[in-house]
């Protein structure tokens, strides 16, 4: 041994000892690193998973709100607009969702309220309408009476010059023919 120990080979049989020493806690190293991995990776998978799943719910809820938001809001204010577009073109809708307690609640009366009180003045100016064209056929009317009593007048009043003029050629004159010229004159 001390032969083998002073050639060196014992140093290479000691470093060789060392490196397996070595390489075996290097491995024990390497292992439990791989085992760490291992863990990370099934927590890391889980984690995902849970991710994933909390995206699809998150997803579906907001799916189901759309879908509610649009048939609470949507839909009536659809009809809101349908019911203003059928009273522009004259008929008279019955506006649905009246009893809401919301906002489109509030906007359905406003806009009952609002073409009653479209329709109310309408009849009023409807009625004030008749009632001037009466009055206008009356002053109508009115005015031919007075411009054929104007006439008539009128006439009354040549006839009345023309007898006037006879009495004063009576009377002014005892001349057979001033009397007949003046009796005969035109005006």
């Amino acid at each position: 041994m001390r032969k083998f120990s002073s050639s060196g080979v014992n140093l290479e049989v000691n470093n060789l000892f060392s490196y397996a020493t070595r390489y075996q806690q290097d491995n024990h190293q390497l292992m439990l690193m791989l085992t760490q991995n291992q863990l990370l990776f099934q927590e890391l998978s889980a984690q995902s998973s849970w991710f994933v799943f909390y995206v699809l719910m998150a997803l579906l809820i907001l799916i189901w709100v759309t879908i509610k938001t649009t048939r609470d809001i949507g839909r009536p204010l659809t009809q809101l607009t349908a019911n203003a577009d059928r009273f522009a073109q004259g008929e008279t809708p019955q506006l649905n969702g009246l009893e809401r307690a919301d906002e489109i609640g509030k906007l359905s009366r406003s806009l009952d309220y609002m073409m009653r009180q479209i329709q109310h003045k309408e009849e009023t100016l409807m009625a004030q309408n008749e009632e001037l064209h009466a009055q206008q056929d009356d002053l109508m009317m009115q005015q031919e009476e007075l411009q054929e009593a104007l006439s008539k007048m009128a006439e009354n009043e040549r006839y009345l010059e023309k007898k006037n003029r006879f009495v004063l050629a009576l009377t002014s004159t005892w001349d057979k023919g001033s009397f007949r010229r003046a009796l005969f004159r035109t005006p």
